[in-house]
């Protein structure tokens, strides 16, 4: 039996390690057993709480059933961090336990990785001049210093080439410049494929039993047919973290542009062929590409204001719902109607052909790279082929847009406009996850386990299942409970600061003025908004010398914040963190690190979001705030109050400062449902910030 086989090399990691067995383990590799070996639909569904263990618990009878069935276990991750710890402690753990000795690395897409034709570039790109002759920014003498020291540690082999561990402080400029994607990577007719980081990586993966990647790869990989994974049907897949699989789904087919910038980049690609063609000699191939693309640009710049107008009488029409708050134009269930269509789609035609007509001038320049013609110089040459690369990215994002509004038959998108002066910007959001998901994963892999230490709400498991697509029975599905004491190590409690509901300045600057005196006993806290705008004006409302021991988000970046919040704890002092989202799920600062948790109010949907209401639309709930709404805060709730405990010796608090969790009786049991077996106290009595 599996469970067995996985429990014995379980007993022998414990003994390695010197740990005692954890029963919430023993219960997770026995269901993942179970999940795995079904003759049909090995799907496994399994919320482990914090304290658990589940890496161990998955890594072990996954990694088994994998090497017996002759597949490749991959797990999937959303962060960094995560993948770090896999690579560097659970799976390093566990590798010498299995014979032969289980083998391991990680993949990640082409912007992870250096690339070191760029390098190069960068590094011998020379002139006094800002800009190129295609008009794209010249490297200063700074960014070639820095191309120049990572060049020199690769070459050296003190880096790898992993952006995510790159040894010197980079700005976003920089990774950008130094990276590439699938359209401008040259592949195998790059002169540095064979050291090529990116390519090392797959290359090396064919070969593995484990591979570590993240959901975007996954995703992009999925979409757009590239073989840098195994294909499904020889994957064990597991999912970590797997509660932001469906936002991930929608942001990684997430597509945006603007009337001016469609009609700036065709101006754009007019500039780069005018320049190009004067830089060739004679006997150049590129004369007819080059005049159909010519021909393109004043066609779109027609379409695109006729767009304009058009888009401009929508707000008197019924085909659309405006929302005079958010300034947006939302098409109802994402329908578009029938003249946007009509638009859209005479426009993805037209682009299309731009399309054709520069991935033909790239394949000439790209065949030039390799036989070096006389009709281009070799510099200018190398910089047509990046500018043309750059500006395949782009006309592919605005066909693919223009395709999806004029499609006869679109996917389930939510699909919006919003104003800005004369200029228009349209989104499309895809929402119809559960069927991205069942023909990329679900009917395609052997195997797949999902897992974190969040998927329950107030509607059980039922919330995942809706989002994800897993229509499956109850016995797909376990919640294993953390080891901690939550009642004894935890006190949470509802305080009363004057407002029955959260909101407006009167109850940010009440907010403000009672925050000092909550926390002024504690070393460490993270205090958590769901607003942006309410997190500024409670910090900036706050006494001076309480706000000089807070940390707000990004004013650092979260690496940074973190590191400075410990160093300041480490010492002595008192730090408080200020956060977002981001800080409600990710974060793990155990003992001192964190020893009060605030929340200054549930964590709602927000209500005229123009994905929310598609997605309700699409679902066609009868009551969508019961439905869909709280089961979403609740689970939103279970993982802010994650953020106390991290481990069995962990003491503190969890101050809610939203009575609507114990006054709303219309949906309070539902929100607190999910939640850990805490001691409810209710600090009925007003406070008195001015005190």
């Amino acid at each position: 039996m599996l469970f067995e086989e996985a429990k014995r090399v379980y007993e022998a990691w414990l003994s390695d390690q010197g740990y005692t067995a954890r029963q919430g383990q023993l219960d997770m590799m026995r269901f993942i057993a179970q999940s795995l070996t079904r003759k049909q639909r090995r799907i496994g569904v399994v919320e482990a709480g914090t304290g658990t263990g589940k890496t161990v618990a998955y890594c072990i009878p996954a990694a088994i059933e994998a090497r017996r069935q002759g597949k490749t276990l991959v797990i999937v991750t959303s962060t960094v961090l995560l993948q770090q710890q896999l690579l560097h402690a659970e799976l390093q753990q566990l590798a010498d336990l299995f014979s032969p000795k289980l083998t391991f690395g990680i993949i990640k897409g082409r912007r992870r990785y250096a690339c070191i034709d760029r390098l190069d570039k960068n590094v011998n790109s020379h002139g006094d001049e800002s800009v190129d002759l295609f008009g794209s920014e010249n490297p200063s003498r700074d960014d070639r210093r820095i191309a120049g020291d990572l060049l020199d540690r690769f070459n050296t082999r003190q880096w790898d080439g992993d952006m995510d561990a790159v040894p010197i402080a980079l700005a976003q400029r920089h990774r950008s410049s130094f990276t590439t994607d699938a359209i401008g990577c040259h592949r195998q007719s790059c002169e540095y494929s064979k050291p090529c980081p990116y390519f090392r990586a797959r290359n090396r993966i064919t070969s593995l039993d484990v591979v570590v990647t993240n959901y975007s790869l996954l995703m992009a990989a999925g979409r757009e047919g590239i073989d840098m994974l195994p294909a499904p049907e020889d994957c064990v897949y597991v999912f970590d973290e797997v509660h932001r699989l469906a936002d991930i789904v929608m942001s990684s087919g997430t597509v945006s542009t603007t009337t001016s910038g469609v009609v700036e980049f065709v101006q754009k690609v007019e500039d780069f062929i005018n320049r190009l063609m004067n830089n060739v000699e004679e006997g150049h191939p590129l004369s007819s590409g080059q005049q159909d693309i010519l021909d393109t640009v004043p066609r779109v710049e027609t379409l695109v204001d006729q767009l304009r107008e058009h888009f401009s009488q929508l707000s008197i029409t019924t085909t659309v719902e405006p929302d005079s708050q958010r300034s947006v134009f939302r098409f109802v269930a994402g329908r578009v109607d029938e003249s946007t269509s009509d638009h859209a789609r005479v426009l993805a035609n037209v682009v299309g052909g731009l399309f054709v007509a520069l991935n033909e001038l790239y394949t000439t320049l790209d065949d030039a790279r390799a036989n070096l013609p006389l009709w281009i110089n070799t510099d200018v040459l190398g910089r047509a082929v990046r500018s043309v690369t750059e500006l395949l990215t782009t006309v592919r994002d605005i066909k693919s847009l223009f395709e999806d509004w004029g499609s006869d038959s679109p996917v389930a998108s939510a699909r919006w406009l919003s104003p800005d002066g004369n200029e228009w910007r349209m989104h499309t959001v895809p929402i119809a996850v559960e069927e991205i998901l069942d023909s990329a994963i679900w009917s395609q892999a052997h195997s797949v386990i999902c897992t974190s230490a969040t998927i329950y709400s107030s509607q059980e498991f039922d919330q995942f299942k809706q989002e994800v697509g897993l229509n499956l029975s109850d016995e797909h599905f376990r919640r294993i409970a953390s080891p901690f004491d939550f009642r004894r190590n935890v006190r949470f409690q509802v305080a009363n600061i004057g407002f029955s509901a959260p909101g407006g300045e009167a109850f940010n600057n009440a907010a403000a003025a009672y925050l000092p005196q909550l926390l002024a006993k504690n070393r460490s806290g993270l205090v958590l908004f769901t607003s942006r705008a309410d997190m500024v004006k409670v910090y900036k409302q706050m006494p001076d010398d309480f706000r000089s021991l807070c940390l707000m988000q990004d004013a650092l970046s979260m690496a940074e914040t973190i590191r400075k919040h410990r160093r300041t704890i480490d010492t002595g002092g008192q730090s408080f963190i200020f956060g977002l989202v981001s800080y409600r799920e990710g974060v793990d600062l155990p003992g001192d690190y964190c020893q009060h948790v605030v929340i200054m109010r549930i964590p709602f949907n927000v209500p005229d979001d123009p994905v929310i209401k598609s997605q309700k639309e699409l679902l066609g709930f009868e009551n969508a705030f019961m439905q869909y709404d709280v089961p979403q805060a609740s689970l939103r709730l279970f993982q802010a109050c994650g953020r106390l405990l991290r481990s069995e010796t962990d003491r503190g608090s969890i101050t809610v400062l939203d009575r609507r969790i114990i006054e709303k009786t219309q949906y309070c049991n539902e929100l607190i449902r999910p939640l850990p077996d805490f001691e409810i106290v209710d600090l009925k009595n007003p406070v008195n910030p001015a005190a």
